[in-house]
């Protein structure tokens, strides 16, 4: 949060927009089986094919670049936490938000 609140104070300035992003690439698959593995999960990972998740036509790239140089360029951000303590608090959170 705290790379999202200083680039927050950067207005127009920030655009056009720059990722907060942590250090090591990860595919959606593997950040879906650590938190399955966390919360200690049996349910079915489901592969939903683009067109239908998206729609025909939509276009994305299939995989992105991650580069913090624009915001460490910006604001002087670098990622504070890895991946997996990041997992560990969003789970600790949710359990104590009211569903």
């Amino acid at each position: 949060m705290k790379g999202v609140v200083l680039a927050g104070g950067l207005g127009t300035r920030f655009l056009p927009m720059t990722r907060v992003t942590n250090k090591h690439e990860i595919t959606i698959m593997e950040l879906a089986m650590h938190v399955k593995d966390r919360v200690g999960s049996a349910s079915e990972t489901v592969v939903v094919p683009y067109d239908e998740a998206y729609g025909e036509g939509f276009e994305d790239m299939e995989r992105r670049q991650l580069d913090l140089g624009k915001i460490r360029g910006l604001v002087g951000w670098e990622p504070e936490k890895p991946m997996d303590q990041i997992i560990e608090d969003v789970v600790g959170y949710s359990a104590e938000v009211p569903a």
